[in-house]
């Protein structure tokens, strides 16, 4: 919850192809739940994957940009 005075997250929607960083807050439409992006790193295929901490689901790997 945020405390008075202290400014309020910016949550953005989760797309596949979009870039996030650690710190950044999503939103994932299928799941309903929201999140805070803990890691990036890449896959052995290049892609670009993120570690996102879920109020609900817990923590999750998602794709986040595919590899170029």
């Amino acid at each position: 919850r945020d405390r008075p005075g202290s400014p309020r997250k910016v949550v953005r929607y989760y797309r596949q192809g979009e870039r996030f960083s650690p710190g950044d807050w999503i939103y994932h439409e299928q799941w309903d739940d929201t999140g805070r992006v803990v890691d990036k790193s890449r896959s052995r295929g290049g892609r670009e994957v993120i570690v996102v901490s879920f109020e609900r689901m817990g923590t999750r790997r998602l794709v986040s940009n595919f590899a170029r």
